[in-house]
């Protein structure tokens, strides 16, 4: 499911939901690019009838709540509406559009301004869930994450990057209990009791269980559940938006395992159910019963297994597909050359040794041009990459300064063509 955000300034703010299980590429990048150009909310709807006839050869507006499109002419033909009232929240108007797209515009809230402008931000669904994402979302393992980055104590400095990013539109925060262990919870919860919870989508893993000195993994419906309580109090909060099986074990069935979150989301202690580092067969064992709702697990461009099986599965069971390590620990954002070294868990990545290490700065390079032809930085011409394929909605890059945040921000913006899609897919096929 895909939704935009357009806020209009001076006027109203309207939230327009694109839900189909079906939509085309093609028709995303059109309406995005094109609504920035949309000088009114007159012109706004009008524009998406246009957009619907255009592309299905009919449309329809009929008003969901009695309330009448703020058309500034004569309405459409094809629009039917009742009454005049539509300054309050949650009122709206359905766009029927083809067979599979539904459009609803809702006024949500007015806003006073000297300044009118349209801010477009892409916003979408987690699979079959009704929790919706900013594309970019921030990975948190350096915040807190002192186990994965030793280096990285500065903990002030990692919850100033959180409200960075929820300062500058994401809403997405994807922690784990491993990360520290549970610091990096620990620090994001005290981050967001600084924010409205509603506006953050909240998202941590569990499956690590020690067992005197040794780490196993357990997914086990008992130790699940007592996982997320204690993430919950870890997190001060009384619900999480979207929990994951982060690894899995060897011996719990996996309907099982996501039965019981299913039982925590029936709960309301969960949103949506996702899995992390799971393969092709063991994502069809968990999602036996249709609960899956997000996939998490490795895919970049210099690692692209996940595109034989598991992103053609999420995509025919509309299941959210997350990678992560999107920009392999910075090697794709071209910030490293042959005389770089390193002292954290890159120095034992075979991706960052040798004449291999030679070959990935090589690709990078190639990028690099591309990235400069386009004035954009490569590591956002990367991320928006990934948001053209099948069932990868969403992507969430770590960050370890807020001005990284920023930019990676930036990927959502960025419009690719076909020819600039398979010219960096063959750069590393």
């Amino acid at each position: 499911m895909l939704t935009l955000r357009v806020l209009k300034f001076g006027d109203v703010v309207f939230h327009i939901g694109i839900q189909s299980f079906l939509y085309q590429l093609g028709f995303r990048d059109r309406l995005r690019t094109a609504l920035q150009l949309v000088p009114s909310s007159s012109h706004l709807l009008q524009f998406l009838i246009q957009l619907c006839r255009d592309i299905y050869g009919n449309s329809s507006l009929v008003s969901s709540h009695g309330t009448t499109p703020p058309f500034q002419g004569p309405s459409p033909k094809s629009i039917s509406a009742k009454g005049t009232d539509h300054e309050h929240p949650g009122r709206g108007w359905n766009i029927a559009c083809g067979p599979v797209f539904v459009i609803k515009i809702g006024v949500l809230a007015i806003f006073q301004a000297q300044k009118e402008s349209i801010i477009v931000a892409t916003h979408v669904h987690l699979g079959k869930s009704d929790v919706s994402v900013h594309p970019v979302g921030l990975g948190t393992n350096a915040v807190g994450g002192h186990n994965i980055y030793p280096n990285m104590l500065d903990e002030e400095q990692g919850k100033e990057v959180v409200r960075t990013a929820l300062d500058n539109g994401m809403n997405l925060l994807d922690t784990a209990y491993i990360y520290g262990p549970e610091r990096s919870e620990e620090l994001i919860g005290e981050v967001m009791s600084e924010y409205p919870r509603e506006e953050i989508v909240l998202a941590t893993k569990g499956a690590h269980r020690f067992v005197g000195n040794d780490m196993v993994m357990d997914n086990s419906p008992a130790f699940l559940k007592q996982a997320v309580e204690e993430s919950l109090r870890r997190l001060k909060t009384d619900y999480i938006d979207l929990y994951y099986i982060h690894f899995p074990d060897e011996k719990t069935p996996k309907d099982e395992a996501v039965g019981a979150l299913k039982e925590l989301k029936d709960e309301g202690k969960i949103r949506a159910i996702g899995v992390s580092n799971f393969s092709i067969e063991q994502l069809k064992e968990a999602n036996k019963d249709g609960y899956v709702d997000v996939l998490q697990s490795e895919y970049n461009l210099l690692h692209r297994e996940a595109e034989q099986n598991l992103l053609p599965y999420t995509a025919e069971n509309n299941i959210t597909f997350i990678p992560y390590f999107p920009l392999v620990s910075g090697l794709l954002a071209g910030k490293y050359d042959e005389n770089t070294r390193f002292t954290d868990l890159r120095a034992k990545n075979p991706d960052f040794q040798g004449e291999r290490f030679k070959q990935n700065l090589a690709k990078v390079d190639e990028l690099k041009e591309m990235a400069k032809a386009k004035g954009e930085e490569v590591a956002d011409l990367v991320l928006a990459w990934y948001l053209t394929r099948p069932s990868l909605d969403v992507i969430i890059p770590g960050a370890k300064r807020p001005e990284q945040v920023k930019s990676n921000l930036r990927a959502a913006e960025i419009s690719l063509s076909e020819e600039e899609i398979k010219g960096i897919d063959q750069i590393f096929s």
